[in-house]
């Protein structure tokens, strides 16, 4: 026995198979996920005439879609005068999401693809909000290794993984992260003072790249990039280093244009949803004073 009903769906009670209208299907679950994506925009629970007229849709379907949201854990009912919040299975999935989003395990395609497409090593930098850690190095056969080892907390104001991330991070946090003057030389060119610093941070965020000449090791030079997480932070750097005779003006052109590629790529699956390209820019780009919103190729907020 078959019952029919007005939304296209056919139920069938002999094997208790539900087989949906493709169209009407396609529908509904569109716009539960509005609904989520509503609820999760807003600090103050939703009532179901708030959320059918935001949606432009009949309430007879969000009550249906949120009846539905609700059994499944996706959808709270704070009350009847103050309406809906998200549910706690929404924390659990964004629990199980977060587990997942390791850094390390996602950046080793980007790695292998950066060290096979330029010859060199290949270094992913993480940044715990007062550290730059080397967090993996991909060394390819034919490269000489210019990376410290794994697990290594670097200097931020020498090397191009580490001024990558300290360019993005907006000029009001340089001196708090750099520490006092002169700062720690490791070759005869690394920079010491700040107002040198500050002058070469402000050149790689204008140009959407740092570059580093012998500044960590003799003899070595490196580009990075920075990566950006769910919250739109600087969280590392992508960077390849080699001999400084390899690495001519052309070949840190072409390095840099894969480097923003490939941080795109993990930034993406680090949970950034924003545009690497023209995105804008919360904190002030370096040597701005007015700290309006800007935006820059390359950069992030």
């Amino acid at each position: 026995m078959t019952r029919h009903h007005s939304d296209d769906r056919q139920v069938s009670m002999t094997n208790t198979t539900v087989s949906f209208n493709d169209r009407s299907a396609k529908g509904a679950l569109e716009r539960g996920l509005d609904i989520l994506s509503l609820l999760a925009n807003e600090e103050r629970p939703l009532g179901v005439d708030a959320i059918a007229q935001r949606l432009r849709v009949p309430k007879s379907s969000v009550y249906r879609i949120l009846r539905a949201l609700r059994r499944r854990g996706l959808a709270h009912l704070v009350s009847e005068e103050k309406g809906y919040y998200l549910g706690l299975t929404v924390l659990h999935w964004a629990d199980v999401l977060q587990r997942g989003l390791d850094p390390v395990r996602l950046a080793g395609p980007v790695l292998r693809t950066l060290a096979q497409e330029t010859g060199e090593t290949a270094i992913l930098t993480l940044f715990d909000g007062r550290r730059a850690v080397t967090a993996d190095v991909m060394v390819n056969a034919t490269a000489l290794r210019v990376a410290p080892p794994r697990g290594r907390a670097n200097a931020l104001h020498c090397g191009a993984a580490s001024k990558a991330i300290l360019a993005w991070l907006g000029e009001d946090r340089w001196r708090e992260l750099v520490g006092e003057e002169p700062f720690r030389a490791f070759t005869a060119k690394t920079i010491r003072d700040f107002s040198r610093l500050r002058a070469d941070l402000r050149a790689a965020w204008a140009r959407g790249h740092a570059i580093s000449d012998e500044e960590v090791y003799e003899g070595a030079k490196g580009v990075g990039v920075p990566i950006f997480d769910e919250r739109s932070a600087v969280c590392g750097s992508l960077a390849i280093a080699g001999p400084r005779h390899r690495l001519d003006d052309e070949k840190v052109r072409k390095g840099a244009q894969l480097l923003r590629a490939e941080a795109r790529t993990l930034s993406s699956a680090l949970g950034f949803s924003g545009n690497l390209e023209v995105p804008q820019t919360a904190t002030v780009s370096p040597g701005r004073d007015d700290r309006k919103t800007t935006t820059h190729a390359g950069a992030s907020k």
